[in-house]
């Protein structure tokens, strides 16, 4: 279907009656507006971009991406891999999407890791069974914790923070199968429903810079809070 900008303009108007005026893409009122640019913005930058906490990321090369499959969603993603392999999600807060791979990759064995098990299991959907194991503890000492080479799959969405994000990468790299992928969540610099950065990019940059790693997926997200799957490159 075409874009129609006179009815996205009607629309758009619509929306801002009925909300507020729109500034910045967000049906803000006048005060939310004058708090925001005059007070908050202000001090937000001193406190981010005059002084940046994070270093810049490293820039894909074309050879980076040029084995890379594209994907509207990380559902695809499970629906492009293959049954019946062995899998650790990294971070499984409730189960939802430990819930997905299950349903959808069949996994022979997939070991659910977190800091703290109780949402997990208060959530009910996920189970501990002969195929499903849970693991409380440091995301990435609870990997360290298994047999080198064990994983085909190896999914990552614990704690955000740069050094964490870096600590289940270096983990996870030790515990990956030859082939096998690394799939990293909310492949994002900064989150906005947080209002804080992210050290997802930095970590998966570095590795693809190295030399050693590739991006073999990449998934879309509404608010871009995006998939981005890495193998190791082939000797």
């Amino acid at each position: 279907m075409a874009f129609d900008l006179a009815k996205y303009k009607i629309e758009t108007r619509q929306y801002s009656v009925r909300t507020g005026p729109i500034r910045f893409g967000l049906a803000v009122s006048g005060l939310e507006y004058f708090l925001w640019h005059r007070v908050l913005r202000p001090l937000w930058s001193h406190c981010y971009w005059r002084h940046p906490r994070l270093p810049a990321a490293q820039s894909f090369q074309p050879k980076h991406v040029e084995n890379c499959r594209v994907f509207a969603d990380r559902w695809e993603i499970l629906r492009s891999l293959s049954k019946g392999k062995i899998w650790a999600e990294v971070g499984t807060y409730e189960g939802a999407f430990a819930r997905d791979i299950i349903d959808i990759c069949e996994p022979s064995q997939i070991d659910l890791i977190d800091i703290s098990l109780d949402p997990l299991k208060k959530r009910g959907l996920v189970h501990e069974t002969g195929t499903v194991a849970f693991h409380a503890g440091d995301s990435a000492d609870s990997l360290l914790a298994q047999p080198d080479n064990k994983y085909d799959y190896i999914y990552i969405d614990a704690s955000h923070d740069l050094i964490d994000v870096a600590r289940d990468a270096e983990a996870a790299t030790r515990k990956l199968k030859p082939g096998g992928l690394i799939i990293f969540n909310d492949y994002t610099c900064f989150s906005l429903g947080e209002m804080r950065p992210y050290g997802v990019v930095l970590v998966v940059n570095s590795l693809v810079a190295s030399g050693t790693w590739e991006v073999a997926c990449f998934a879309f997200q509404p608010n871009m809070y995006c998939d981005i799957a890495l193998r190791r490159v082939p000797d």
